[in-house]
């Protein structure tokens, strides 16, 4: 095997420091030749504050120490052009084979273009595709499905050109073993009866309170290029919506998009969201609140929302409903205090952070699922799933509970990584992991109901309360 050669795009991040480079040490000690030739970030990645991370920073100082990496500095370039020509320069010149791109969210679209044009394989993190100031601009919220379909028809293009290229997303929910059962039973009564999926409630609880003065910073999972909450987990559970429709089809013929609400971060500020805990935490408003103005787009992006997925058949007929509910403003056990040096508290042990999931799932009269899940981000993960299932298709009850979910009985996200690198190299790989790299064509339907809420998200900033929808015809994505 040749050395495969990487150049990460937000290497300095906190995603790399505990995904990708864990991943890229592993592979180095079952002795696959790799390195990481590049990392593009605004931050240097030798002179990062090891308190930006929750983990410290061991494993880029291990992959600096290894590699000795070039930094690229993306704000040292006038032109986003002149940026693209020496990236393609430094791509030529140290053989590049991958680009994993886990920059900011705004940013992906720009890189992605560039290297499926280079012919360079991806490894882009969610959402492949979104445009600043979407939340409330909905010129900006149409951009996103354009791009998207344009990135398609170059990745289309570019595996015309070459059978082995590959462009992929790593969603982390995807391949743990409990929503994988799902899928897989939704699958089998599916095939036994031709029944679909009916309704889906899906509540997704994080709990992230953010006090005035943390609006103002950047990272993955922040508000300053006026797009919001959306754009940071809730991809995640939109692709399993989408995957379990799509493993139980029925008669679905289109599926219509509503927003019945949304809370904004204009909201949360004048009801003073951030208070209780401001006071259990002890916290002086003279320096997280007083003083503080936010600029309109910060104000603007989304915090909570719901969405709804209204399914018809191909006679106009309503046959379901998918709920999903998206909530950051919820309970959270946040105790640590407010750091100038942390980029993201909620990348913190004591942010507060929740995973609190719930999933019902209806398919007809013959099965119903449950999945649950209420844990502090970083302390748990626990699932509890429940099946019922008609008496003449099987057993009737079955509950099952996965302690450690994330890391045990399931395929890792580091699992997947190494994976994509041995496939895109020409190893084999496990069949299970080949079927959990997501590559952009399983992403149609997903990314549709991602751009179909930001658009209604802009349409209600202009007309709050409107009854707009978004119509997505099936034949077009199955």
């Amino acid at each position: 095997m040749k050395k495969v050669n990487f150049l990460i795009i937000g290497g300095s991040g906190h995603l790399c420091e505990i995904s990708h480079y864990p991943a890229i040490i592993s592979m180095k000690n079952e002795g696959i030749k790799s390195r990481v030739v590049a990392i593009c970030d605004p931050d240097n990645p030798r002179s990062l504050d090891p308190s930006h991370y929750k983990v410290g920073r061991e494993n880029l100082n291990t992959v600096l120490s290894l590699d000795d990496p070039i930094w690229i500095n993306p704000n040292s370039f006038k032109k986003p052009s002149q940026l693209r020509h020496y990236l393609s320069q430094i791509a030529k010149k140290e053989k590049v084979d991958i680009v994993i791109i886990a920059s900011n969210p705004s940013s992906h679209y720009y890189y992605s273009d560039w290297a499926v044009e280079e012919g360079i394989n991806v490894l882009c993190d969610k959402p492949l595709v979104v445009v600043p100031d979407s939340s409330w601009k909905f010129e900006k919220a149409k951009l996103i499905e354009k791009r998207f379909r344009a990135l398609y028809k170059k990745v289309e293009k570019a595996q015309k050109a070459n059978p082995n290229y590959r462009f992929c997303t790593p969603l982390r929910r995807r391949p743990l073993t409990p929503f994988m059962n799902v899928a897989q039973e939704l699958t089998s009564v599916y095939e036994q009866t031709k029944e679909g999926v009916t309704y889906i409630n899906a509540v997704v609880n994080g709990g992230i309170h953010r006090y005035p003065i943390e609006f103002l910073k950047g990272g993955a999972h922040g508000y300053l290029d006026g797009v919001g909450s959306l754009s940071h987990s809730s991809y995640h559970y939109l692709d399993i919506l989408a995957w379990y429709l799509q493993c139980a089809p029925g008669k679905i013929a289109k599926i219509n998009v509503t927003l019945p609400y949304v809370f904004r971060v204009k909201d949360y500020m004048q009801k003073q969201g951030y208070g209780q805990l401001m006071q259990l935490n002890d916290e002086k408003p003279y320096i997280v609140e007083h003083g503080i103005t936010l600029p309109d787009r910060v104000l603007n992006a989304e915090l909570d929302f719901i969405v709804h997925l209204h399914l018809y058949d191909k006679e106009d007929k309503k046959i379901g409903l998918v709920s999903y509910t998206s909530n950051h403003t919820t309970f959270s056990p946040r105790t640590a205090k407010y750091n100038p040096k942390v980029l993201d508290h909620a990348n913190n042990k004591n942010g507060g952070r929740m995973s609190n999931i719930y999933f019902d799932i209806q398919q007809g009269s013959v099965q119903n699922w449950s999945i649950m899940k209420n844990d502090v981000v970083f302390e748990e993960n626990y699932i509890e799933t429940t099946q019922r299932l008609h008496p003449k298709l099987g057993n009737s009850y079955t509950k099952k509970k996965y302690t450690n979910a994330y890391d045990s009985q399931t395929i890792t996200l580091e699992d997947l990584f190494v994976s994509f690198v041995k496939k895109s190299a020409g190893i084999e790989v496990p069949e299970n992991h080949d079927q959990h790299l997501q590559l952009l064509n399983s992403q149609k339907l997903t990314h549709r109901l991602f751009s179909a809420t930001y658009e209604l998200i802009a349409l209600d900033y202009n007309d709050p309360g409107n009854s707009n929808f978004v119509s997505i015809d099936m034949n077009k994505i199955w």
